[in-house]
This record gives C-alpha cells, structure tokens and sequence, in this order.
C-alpha cells in the first residue's frame, strides 16, 4: 500500500480521521494542514505524520506522480488547486456539505427554509439576473464558443478532477451527485465511530420530560415554524428548549422576540458546555424536533436517538431517509409530529432496539470494515494507472 496523502484545515475531528486511518494503515498517512493561522493548530494534536504547510500549490505539484490524495472538505482554495494534481493519482473528496449547501448556484438557501421562517429570513443575496445567467450561458456558449465559464461551471469543472466522492452514507451521495450533475463512486468515511461521540454503556433514563428544537442558531433551523406548529397542537406544561450556543446572532436575536409557546416554559440554551454536560441534558429530551430540510444536527440526532428520545427530523432530509432505511424508529416532522407523542415516552424495549441498530451500523469495528473496503478500491484504481 502506497502512502497516503490527507489535506485538511484545522478542526478537531481531524484527530478521529486521522485515528480511524492510521489504525488500518498504520505509518502511511501524511496529513498536510493549510490555511493556519497560527504557528500551533488549536485542535490538532500534531505529530511526525501532520506537516503544516503555506505553499499549497507547490505542495501539490511535488507528490508522487501515482499516489492516493484525500481531500478533507473541499473548501474553494483547494478546488482551485485541483488541477496540479498529479494525473495518474486518485483523489477522494470528502464532502463535508457546506460545498454544495453553501453554494448559492447549487444550492438555494430557501430550499432549505420552511414557509414561516422562508417568509422572515429568506435568502435574497442571488438576483434574478444572476440566477438567469447561470441557466442561460452554456446554451449561449453553443453559438459563442469563445464565452468565458461561469462560476458555477468552473467550480464544476475543476470537481470533475476528483474520482470519488467521499460522503458518510448513500442518500447523501446522491444528493451531492444531484447537485453537482456529476457521477463518482462513493468513498464511505464517517469520522465519528459511536463510541466516540457518547458513553455507550449509559443507563437509560426512562424519567424524560423536555422538548428540544433545533440544534444551532441557524435559520435551516426552521425554528419559527417549529414554534408554530408546537402552538397550534396545544400542548401543555412542558419544558422546552433551543440550543443557540453557536449560530447567526442577528437570527437569534430575531426569533428570540417571537419565541412564545403558550402554557409551557421556554428557554435558549446559549452557553457552550462541556460534551459530558451537554450529554446529560440530551438525555432528559423526551421529545426533539429537527426540522432541518438539509443534511445538518447529525450527532446531535445519533447522540438523541440513542438517549432515548423521539426524534423528528423532515422528510427533506437525506438522514431521515438512511435512519428509516436502517429501520431506526425516528418520525416524520411533515406527518408523525402530533400531540399523542408528547403524552409518552419511549419504553424501555423501544430505546433498547434503537440502540442495537444504532451500534451495528456506527461501531468503530462496522466503520472501519466500511473504510477498508472504499481504500482497497482506491488503490485497485490506482494500479491500473
């Protein structure tokens, strides 16, 4: 097996990948850390295998000529430089969603926003004449040849250079091909094994009394028209809550005013805690609604899921249909979200058979049987240059 070579920016589960891929290939991975800031990274625990560098493109151009190359995320300097890639290496982009989610010629905003909040916080940054002239300029190319590439053409373009897509499970690879109108074998990658991100022996609480919205202050949160429904059902006498410790402040500040559900207590949780803390509050959420239309909240739903508690999350949402798919008892938020399920909790049998599946699919042992398979077809790929 060739080395492998990692470009990543510094974020802190880095140190996962970085675990995850070392332990099946143990002293053939070099990870080069870009865009730094600061002398030291703040989340990555460096060692012999990470070399921080400032020189992208130079970086790029000296690899072996037939090498393995991971990209993880694919912000917009590293799609720039994709084309000094060496032509006979195999490259994997691991999509982390905000390429094409945060790309307004790809993706619209107000797709992913419901009619309430839609009305309130719609996305009006992309003219009509801008959107226009995405559609219109390659059919116009036809009779100009000589027309320059739009920027949603050249960030296509430039993606072309990736022969696998690296996405945590199915239904998100193919919204990404969707999007991007472009086809790859997936690379199967998730960063975060179970054990990771919770205490997998935990005792479940059976005694569980409050109602979580959203998981950020961000708009795709869709809390307003969350605050609606939750009205209009009339529940009663509960304890509810929106953790906001991150997000768009002007956002939180604006649903902040109309925050009111009648006859129950609400409260933002605006205080970052520690993972422990915050696992604690997780498990005294009997009820948690995710109306996230977009791949977004993943831990945060594993993590409610395996707590305990009754988790809804939009139909829109490519997580939604890989947890029903793996037959995870999760709801609807379109068609499930209704005031019977707000009287009970789960059993004890039900919390238990969501926890069996949930350790199956999300072990450490089934991600790296999943990690293996994607990096031996990489490199049979590679042999055939």
């Amino acid at each position: 097996m060739p080395e492998i070579y990692h470009f990543c920016e510094d974020e802190k589960f880095i140190n996962s990948g970085y675990a995850q891929f070392e332990e099946l290939y143990p002293e053939q991975n070099h990870f080069y850390i870009y865009n730094l800031n600061e002398s030291i990274p703040k989340h990555i625990h460096l060692n012999s295998r990470f070399t921080i560098i400032d020189n992208l493109k130079k970086t790029i151009e000296e690899l072996p000529e037939k090498s393995i190359i991971i990209f993880h995320s694919l912000p917009q300097n590293i799609i720039e430089h994709l084309k000094f890639l060496p032509k006979k290496a195999i490259t994997v982009g691991l999509f982390f969603g905000f390429e094409v989610y945060n790309d307004p010629f790809l993706y619209s905003e107000n797709k992913a926003l419901s009619p309430l909040t839609k009305l309130y916080f719609a996305d009006k940054s992309l003219t009509f004449k801008k959107k226009l002239k995405e559609k219109i300029w390659p059919i116009y190319r036809i009779v100009k040849k000589d027309l320059y590439l739009t920027q949603r053409e050249r960030k296509i373009n430039a993606l072309r250079r990736l022969d696998y897509f690296g996405t945590s499970f199915k239904e998100e690879h193919v919204m990404i091909q969707k999007l991007l109108g472009l086809k790859r074998p997936v690379f199967n990658f998730w960063y975060y094994p179970l054990e990771k991100i919770l205490e997998t022996d935990a005792p479940i609480n059976l005694n569980k009394s409050k109602v979580m919205i959203g998981n950020s202050g961000f708009k795709t949160n869709n809390h307003l028209d969350v605050f609606k429904r939750l009205s209009e059902l009339k529940i009663k006498n509960k304890e509810i809550f929106s953790p906001v410790s991150y997000g768009d402040q002007k956002y939180i500040s604006a649903i902040r005013e109309k925050a009111l559900i009648p006859g129950n207590t609400f409260a933002f949780m605006e205080d970052f805690m520690s993972l422990q803390d915050y696992q604690n509050v997780l498990d005294d959420v009997q009820v948690a609604i995710l109306n996230t239309r977009r791949q977004q909240a993943v831990g945060n739903i594993i993590a409610l899921i395996y707590a305990g508690a009754k988790v809804f999350i939009s139909e829109r949402s490519t997580f939604f249909h890989y947890l029903k798919r793996n037959k995870i008892k999760v709801f609807s938020y379109e068609k499930d979200l209704l005031s019977h399920h707000f009287d009970t909790a789960f059993s004890q049998k039900e919390i238990e058979y969501n926890r069996t599946i949930l350790t199956k699919i999300f072990s450490s042992e089934t991600l790296k049987k999943e990690l293996k398979k994607s990096v031996e077809e990489v490199f049979s790929d590679l042999k055939k240059k």
